[in-house]
């Protein structure tokens, strides 16, 4: 089954979506939607399918929708219908439940999403099911829930602080408003207190207790009910003071008080006065973040590659080293099973742990431990599943290398190189490409074409063409360059390095089950391929 494209349209040819998985020209695919519509027939069946010379349209009546499978003439028609099938609950999944135009428009791209999870690259159909698609369209991933869950805190955190610096100035505005009407009471007491004196002098007798008053009064203000500040208490006669020398010196203190919440400070706020829990740290914001979002299981599966090959492009041999290692984030996922999908391996040799049950992954391909009342060890790294790989054929490497030097004359040396990417099942995107070509001289080359950028090492006397993704959209590419020099011995040995998402051995973790209940369980996965060494000498 090869499915050349995959479309919703109006019952008028009017298309609202497409996906195409085969290289088509936009107008080829716009003529293909818009001669469905007279192709079609008045009948009011579910689906059906129409022959054409060059393709089939396999289609299904949804609401007042057209989901159109177009196909090429030897493809399996059950299989058509089944996946035709499973379009007819994911469409309708991923737009809420109502399929109009206006629902196709808003959620484009969360359908265009769900129709690659449906068809791979090159059309072929994809074995998932409803619960597997929408499972793959989450996208969970555990550092970003870890983000997340550090942002908030933040947050948190920052609103916490607001709120007790808030508390703050409303207590120093208070205590000034205090400051301030006790300064105004004074005033009106030593007033009184001076025509009391001046009575008594008045009078010759009567309110003899009261002691009698200077008429002309202190600057000083009254003692503040409130606490004295302990360093003022330790300060000597620097600066002005108001009032005698032999003033009272309770004064000084209350001057320094008044001071104070004239020009805006709170006392609390010095050394020894804050009040209030200081703020988290965000070492434990980190800590209680990990904890919060530690569950379920990561997987991590990496590849490594060995490539040694000559520079006539024969492959001297090539090793594929491949570990599959989990991680148990939740105590409570330690008794669980790896169920794996094995595409095609022949040629893999694989070495599970000793106390993996090597039966149920030989039959099953099930990484279970051999005595299910055991658990797997949380919070470290386990291996548990190793696969090894040699070859000496050409079209098992992923990328080849053609360089080619000869001499030009004149003391100079022209250069040629290709790279060529090499498909393989399913295929590879290599990205961070860097190939390293040796100069023999300090001189610098003379680029005449290049694909991609290049860059010069002066230390190493290199020569460094980077790329920064390789693959079906540029499978091949060249780099010239002249340089002087008379032996093309000195551009070898010629070594290259690149990284991958996928993995050459087709093998991945197609769900995790628990012990206890046969319950799924939520994990993340990372995939890594790198080169250990690659040469061409």
């Amino acid at each position: 089954m090869v499915v050349l494209s995959i479309a919703i349209c109006t019952k008028a040819g009017k298309p609202l979506l497409a996906r195409q998985f085969v290289e088509m020209s936009r107008l080829r695919l716009e003529g293909l939607i818009a001669a469905f519509p007279k192709l079609v027939g008045s009948g009011t069946k579910q689906h059906t399918y129409v022959d054409t010379e060059t393709c089939r349209y396999v289609y299904h009546v949804l609401d007042s929708l057209y989901v159109l499978l177009i196909t090429n003439k030897g493809s399996n028609i059950m299989e058509d219908l089944g996946t035709l099938q499973l379009l007819s609950k994911v469409i309708p999944d991923q737009c809420g439940g109502l399929v109009t135009e206006e629902k196709i428009g808003e959620r484009a791209f969360e359908l265009l999403f769900a129709l690659d999870e449906v068809i791979t690259a090159g059309g072929y159909n994809e074995d998932n099911t409803l619960q597997q698609i929408r499972t793959n369209l989450e996208m969970e991933s555990h550092e970003e829930r870890l983000a997340i869950m550090i942002k908030q805190s933040k947050m948190n955190e920052a609103k916490e602080e607001g709120k007790r610096k808030a508390q703050q100035l409303k207590e120093q505005a208070k205590e000034n408003a205090r400051l301030s009407k006790m300064g105004m009471g004074g005033g009106g007491l030593m007033g009184m207190g001076g025509g009391m004196g001046g009575a008594g002098g008045a009078g010759g007798g009567g309110f003899e207790s009261v002691p009698s008053f200077s008429s002309t009064p202190q600057m000083s203000p009254p003692r503040s009910s409130s606490p004295e500040i302990p360093s003022a208490s330790s300060r000597k006669g620097t600066g002005m003071k108001l009032g005698s020398k032999g003033g009272p010196k309770g004064g000084a203190g209350s001057l320094l008080g008044a001071v104070m919440a004239e020009d805006g400070l709170d006392p609390t706020t010095l050394p020894g006065k804050a009040s209030g829990p200081p703020p988290s740290s965000a070492a434990a914001a980190l800590a209680a973040a990990t904890a919060a979002t530690s569950e379920g299981v990561s997987v991590a599966i990496e590849e490594r590659l060995a490539i040694s090959m000559t520079r006539d492009g024969a492959v001297e041999n090539m090793e594929v080293k491949g570990t599959l290692s989990l991680t148990i984030t939740n105590p409570d996922c330690t008794r669980c099973a790896v169920h794996l999908r094995r595409g095609d391996v022949s040629g893999y040799q694989f070495q599970n742990h000793p106390n993996i049950n090597k039966a149920l992954f030989t039959s099953d391909g099930v990484l279970a431990l051999k005595n299910t009342d055991r658990e797997f060890p949380p919070g470290a790294p386990i291996g548990v599943l190793r696969w090894r790989a040699q070859s000496k054929d050409e079209s098992a490497v992923p990328l080849t290398i053609n360089c080619w030097p000869e001499e030009l004359g004149g003391g100079k040396m022209s250069v040629n190189l290709e790279y060529t990417w090499q498909p393989q099942s399913p295929p590879v995107d290599l990205s961070n490409v860097v190939i390293t070509i040796p100069l023999g001289t300090t001189s610098s080359p003379d680029i005449l074409s290049c694909d991609g950028t290049t860059a010069v090492v002066p230390k190493a006397h290199t020569l460094e063409w980077r790329l920064p993704l390789v693959g079906k959209s540029n499978p091949s590419g060249t780099l010239e360059f002249n340089i002087p020099g008379k032996s093309a011995d000195a551009f070898f040995p010629v070594t290259v390095t690149f990284q991958s998402t996928s993995t050459l051995c087709d093998l991945d973790v197609r769900e995790i089950t628990s012990f206890v209940d046969d319950s799924k369980i939520r994990f993340s996965k990372t995939i890594a391929m790198s080169v250990e060494s690659y040469t061409i000498e």
